[in-house]
């Protein structure tokens, strides 16, 4: 029975993977959670893997790990032109703004340790 539609950013599947946190994995192996993931943060767990020195298969599996547990959401012409108020409001970054926009849009908790999201309603700072 699924309690929580929380989207996960990339700050958690990063942690996850890098198996920095029971709190993390508390949250994404959680049976009551359903779990979405922006199409951006695909991008950021594969260049920041890849920075790191995992090779392209290391960063592919983890790629191919969010896109089997999680609800993938593509960023569509609405959350573009939506989370240019988070830009401007919150000071956050453009990929931020869409991550947390795509939360919205999908009703989720926005789960993430990114300190620029701390005080964000319906994001759950971890």
């Amino acid at each position: 029975m699924t309690e929580s539609k929380v989207l996960v950013d990339s700050s958690i599947w990063l942690a996850y993977f890098l198996a920095s946190a029971d709190a993390v994995k508390n949250i994404i192996d959680s049976s009551k959670n359903m779990l979405y993931t922006s199409a951006v943060t695909l991008h950021e767990v594969k260049r920041k893997l890849l920075r790191m020195d995992y090779t392209s298969r290391q960063a592919e599996k983890a790629t191919q790990f969010i896109r089997e547990n999680s609800i993938v959401i593509p960023v569509d012409d609405k959350i573009a032109l939506e989370s240019v108020a988070h830009c401007l409001k919150n000071k956050l970054h453009t990929i931020d703004s869409i991550i947390y926009e795509t939360a919205i849009q999908n009703n989720c908790k926005l789960v993430t340790a990114d300190k620029d999201f701390k005080n964000m309603k319906d994001a759950i700072f971890v």
